[in-house]
């Protein structure tokens, strides 16, 4: 049976948090721990064994989610900017990427989902859908 977890703390949510930012090894260590984990082999596996049982807490994941999330946030106004900047180059390769991408993110931000632009398909004349013995 798997042992019990304890109540989140603020060290092991700093830990989660830090780890979700991206933060180096060492630092977290240092952080974390202190300055004598990265000198004290025997205090630096405990350490790790410890961040390793933080990592797999139920209740990290939701942490981790809402670290991630907000990692992206801050980056997707560059990245638009990145996608505009692209949309006047003068390779067409580039532009048809970037123009490609563009209405990719169009539609997943629902901006396409308004019911009169919709388009129905209705393809006649296909055999009936079902296995090849029927």
């Amino acid at each position: 049976m798997a042992r019990p977890y304890g109540p989140m703390t603020a060290k092991i949510e700093n830990f989660i948090r830090m780890e979700a930012r991206g933060e180096p090894h060492d630092v977290v260590l240092r952080e974390i721990f202190g300055e004598e984990c990265l000198t004290d082999p025997r205090k630096k596996g405990n350490a790790e064994a410890m961040m390793f049982r933080w990592r797999h807490r139920p209740d990290a994941q939701a942490i981790w989610d809402d670290e991630l999330k907000a990692r992206v946030r801050r980056r997707v106004p560059a990245a638009i900017e990145r996608l505009e900047r692209q949309l006047d180059n003068a390779n067409d390769w580039i532009v048809n990427k970037a123009a490609n991408d563009y209405i990719n993110l169009a539609k997943t931000t629902g901006i396409f989902q308004s019911e009169e632009k919709a388009v129905n398909v209705r393809i006649e004349g296909m055999p009936e859908i079902g296995s090849p013995d029927d």
